[in-house]
């Protein structure tokens, strides 16, 4: 049985002793559906003095930030699993790329492609959560068609709105718009992050919760539609909307919100026939109302903290999961203990605005010690490249 989370096709196989070329991996390319060996490459990777420099070009044309390759001798029983993808949306969160294993007789980790296609649009997102009964942020009902309409919208709803990516995730096309001004020159701004970063041009518009706590849930849900939370993470702590620093659970909540939030987060997974690992954001705002935002239908990189407060290691439950296995988890089952903190480590520059910063690390020393965990994939003399994601190691 061959499992997937992320991967391309190639013919070629690697061998020993490689220089991490363009030739090692044969001529690479989103070609994963119409490949006749996609794994032919990775038959000699127990084998490979050097495994990890095999994946120089790969890296070069899908930029994956870590990975993890595990091959068995003498067969093709592999497992990949992309940690910290650059362009999530192009693979854990991109249904064509589920369907496509699907196609393939691979097990894709994760949910369907269609609960991928149906919680990656945040207007079929809303609609879902909404008949479920689990409230969300007031705004459109559906994309919007031109500016004339986006500015109708803002002012039924009132100022200040946000402005974002129907498609949209990680902190990018998204832009708080505080007046109609704000909302003509935002407009088409938003449109072309959109269309660049995720390759749709359509946008919506939601009330701008003022002042938000920003919450979300670790959620397991198997195929018979078995869901449980693994309680709460607190992700307040941001920059220019990317998270920066996040705690499990949150300090900000008393246990009676802790049940409510969980338990809505369990309804949200169950309303969409969810399978595997999945996170429920919600927002908290000052008068203590929580608002479903998004699902992100993946493994995210703060799953870690999660992990050290329950004891649960998610991992190995989406690999459970995946094989057709049920939850081996009852709610009441799930404790947590103590609080767990991740900081996101980044490529930035203090000093011009927290700018991108590219180039060679001459000097990196991990952290370490009791109770600390890092997760990272760089190392003295890793060349950070221009077209990449700023988050470099995430100690715990």
């Amino acid at each position: 049985m061959l499992f997937a989370t992320a991967s391309v096709s190639s013919s070629a196989r690697l061998v020993s002793g490689c220089s991490g070329s363009l030739g090692c991996l044969g001529r690479l390319g989103l070609q994963f559906d119409r490949c006749s060996r996609p794994w032919a490459c990775f038959v000699e990777l127990n084998r490979c003095s050097r495994p990890w420099a095999c994946f120089g070009e790969l890296k070069r044309r899908f930029p994956f930030s870590a990975a993890q390759v595990w091959g068995a001798r003498g067969g093709l029983k592999i497992v990949i699993s992309v940690v910290f993808p650059l362009v999530l949306q192009r693979f854990f969160e991109n249904s064509n790329f589920a369907a496509i294993c699907k196609k393939r007789g691979l097990h894709f980790i994760g949910p369907s492609s269609e609960v991928i296609q149906k919680m990656g649009d945040k207007i079929e997102a809303r609609k879902a959560m909404i008949k479920a009964g689990v409230p969300v942020i007031p705004g459109s009902e559906g994309n919007v068609k031109d500016l004339a309409e986006a500015v109708k919208i803002s002012k039924d709803i009132g100022f200040p709105v946000m402005i974002k990516a129907t498609n949209g995730g990680g902190g990018r096309g998204i832009r708080r718009c505080n007046n109609e001004n704000e909302v003509e020159s935002n407009y088409e701004r938003v449109i072309s992050e959109a269309t660049k970063a995720f390759g749709s041009p359509e946008v919506f518009i939601e009330k701008c919760v003022l002042n938000p706590k920003h919450i979300e849930v670790q959620i397991l849900a198997d195929h018979d539609n078995n869901a449980i939370h693994l309680f709460e993470r607190d992700c307040s702590i941001q920059r220019r909307n990317q998270k920066l620093i996040e705690i499990a659970p949150s300090p900000q909540l008393n246990e009676e919100q802790r049940t409510y939030i969980g338990d809505l987060a369990v309804k949200a997974s169950k309303a969409v026939s969810y399978q595997n690992a999945g996170t429920v954001e919600f927002l908290l705002d000052s008068e203590n109302n929580f608002y479903f935002m998004e699902m992100n239908t993946r493994l995210q990189v703060e799953h870690t903290i999660t992990e050290n407060i329950t004891g649960v290691d998610i991992v190995q439950e989406q690999i459970r999961i995946a094989s057709g296995l049920n939850l081996r988890y009852k709610q009441d089952e799930i404790q947590h203990r103590g609080y767990s903190i991740e900081f996101r480590i980044n490529a930035e520059d203090p000093k011009q605005e927290f700018v991108p910063s590219f180039g060679k690390i001459t000097r990196y020393y991990a952290a370490g010690g009791p109770g600390v965990r890092t997760d990272a994939s760089i190392y003295t003399g890793y060349i950070i490249p221009p077209v990449s994601y700023t988050h470099l190691t995430l100690p715990t």
